[in-house]
């Protein structure tokens, strides 16, 4: 059985059909990327994790915000989450001295210079 030659010609999601194989072939026409009418498929993300901004919030409170929330998402690991905020490993643990955000007695080995 045969398809009739306007369902041969040409498909709405990829364009017209060319004879080879591969990334279009001699027509120049695009291969099937997934897409429908040029569109992403939607995909179900978990929310992402980041910073809330409330209106009245501070610099320092925004700051503190985002230490916090690449602190969380790097699991703790303290050069990922100077990697993340583009700042230096020292800068991020002065930061967190700064903020309280570790205690006293592990800061002493860390050195400012």
């Amino acid at each position: 059985m045969r398809r009739p030659s306007s369902c041969r010609r040409s498909c709405p999601l990829t364009g017209p059909r060319s004879r080879g194989s591969g990334s279009g072939g001699a027509s120049g026409a695009p291969a099937y990327s997934g897409l429908v009418g040029g569109l992403e498929p939607i995909v179900e993300r978990p929310t992402e994790p980041g910073v809330t901004l409330r209106p009245g919030m501070t610099m320092a409170e925004i700051e503190r915000a985002a230490i916090e929330a690449a602190l969380r998402d790097s699991r703790g690991n303290r050069r990922k989450a100077a990697e993340v905020l583009q700042i230096g490993e020292r800068t991020l643990y002065r930061k967190l001295r700064e903020y309280h955000l570790v205690p006293d007695d592990a800061s002493d080995g860390i050195d400012d210079a």
